[in-house]
């Protein structure tokens, strides 16, 4: 079974979304960075940086980036489709959303986890 670290409004949802079209088992541990709680207690274990999404495969193995996670599961299950077509301009977009975007998104989407209680 695998092991998804992560919690609502974050980059975990396309993770699970991916477990889904596998049609593999799966389940999630509630955890993030700025939460506390026992499932971040938990990802700091396997994550000290406590990263989300976390996966841990079947065979104990922990991914991080959302990206890697994507290209792990489209090798793996084909079938799922994950990286169906131009799988060149797939890559590129996968890496390219992770590299520039996806932490100006997260500081902008939600300035509240950056700006404390000011």
């Amino acid at each position: 079974m695998y092991t998804l670290y992560g919690t609502d409004e974050s980059g975990s949802c396309m993770i699970e979304i991916a477990l889904q079209r596998c049609a593999v088992p799966w389940h999630r541990v509630q955890a993030s960075s700025w939460q506390d709680g026992e499932g971040s207690d938990a990802l700091a274990r396997i994550n000290p940086l406590k990263q989300i999404p976390t996966l841990v495969t079947p065979n104990g193995q922990v991914l991080t980036e959302s990206a890697a996670i994507m290209i792990h599961l489209g090798l793996e299950y084909p079938k799922a489709e994950l990286l169906a077509g131009d799988r060149t301009q797939i890559l590129r977009g996968l890496l390219y959303i992770a590299a520039n975007c996806y932490s100006a998104i997260g500081i902008i989407d939600y300035p509240q986890r950056w700006l404390g209680n000011a």
